[in-house]
């Protein structure tokens, strides 16, 4: 890619299966981080690398206004990573280079003026007093493919039911062995409070959709619902493991304007019961093994 001497944009997207990136300039130089999956930072955070997990974004400013035309440098990978369980480690020696950034002509007038002082998007951390439920998630294997709580994904079921203007707490814990799960969660954005019970770092622990869980790893987060109601799932977004099962759906439900109560959950009702051939699941299998599917 031929770069003036300016600064860009760059949107980043891990859409491989497996791999996580750990994503740096070949000559070192820092980059402003300014957005994280879907949203903007409160303020750009200025990073060296950039850890991004399957399903995982990142908006970042390099500026290549310093450096002489000619230069060439490359976004490169240096998280080494030899099957689909989870990554290595970091390896430095040999890096696997995945753009080349050919830097042409002189310094432009109209650069833009964003720094590590520029404000971006206020954030409004969830308060514990919003909290009305705890709800804790456990990532596992069974079978050959992935469960959570113990259960296979089941599209007629709903395996939670918050209220539509509520807030909840949710913990994730990845105890399948020696593998790595990117949760992602459908409709909402969600706040990351801690991981293994220290704050995450900083450019994951504002709005996030995706939530990278290592193994032996516990994530504490806040979701607000605020709009719509129905079903939504949330998954690792490593999609061999979406595709065998390690899914679960959730239920915004709505509330009597009058009396105030939740109305119950629709999933199981005719109108949200999908046909066979769309679930890929035969009602016959899920009424004969209730252990799975109950």
């Amino acid at each position: 890619m031929n770069v003036e001497r300016r600064k860009y944009r760059l949107r980043l997207l891990c859409a491989s299966l497996a791999r996580v990136y750990e994503l740096r300039l070949s000559n070192n130089a820092s980059m402003l981080q300014i957005g994280n999956d879907s949203w903007l930072l409160p303020k750009p955070v200025t990073v060296n690398r950039i850890t991004l997990p399957p399903g995982k974004r990142a908006d970042v400013i390099v500026d290549f206004s310093k450096l002489p035309a000619g230069s060439e440098i490359y976004l490169e990978n240096i998280m080494e990573q030899t099957d689909g369980r989870k990554p290595k480690g970091i390896n430095t020696r040999n890096p696997d280079r995945l753009v080349k950034f050919k830097v042409i002509g002189g310094t432009v007038r109209n650069d833009i003026t964003i720094n590590a002082n520029t404000p971006l998007r206020p954030h409004h951390e969830i308060p514990a007093s919003d909290i009305v439920a705890t709800r804790d998630f456990k990532l596992g294997r069974s079978n050959g493919a992935w469960i959570i709580n113990g259960e296979f994904y089941s599209p007629f079921r709903p395996d939670a039911d918050p209220m539509v203007n509520t807030a909840e707490r949710w913990t994730m814990t990845n105890g399948s062995g020696g593998w790595a799960h990117p949760m992602h969660i459908h409709l909402e954005s969600h706040q990351v409070t801690k991981i293994n019970g220290q704050r995450p770092r900083e450019v994951w622990a504002y709005k996030s959709d995706t939530t990278f869980l290592d193994t032996n790893t516990t994530a504490d987060i806040k979701m607000r619902f605020r709009t719509f109601c129905g079903p939504f799932v949330f998954h690792c977004h490593n999609n061999n493991h979406e595709d065998m099962r390690m899914m679960k759906q959730f239920e915004v439900c709505g509330q009597d304007p009058v009396t105030g109560v939740k109305h119950p959950p629709t999933l199981n009702g005719e109108w949200f019961s999908p046909e066979e051939k769309t679930a890929g699941i035969p009602h016959d299998f899920i009424k004969a093994n209730p252990h799975i599917f109950s």
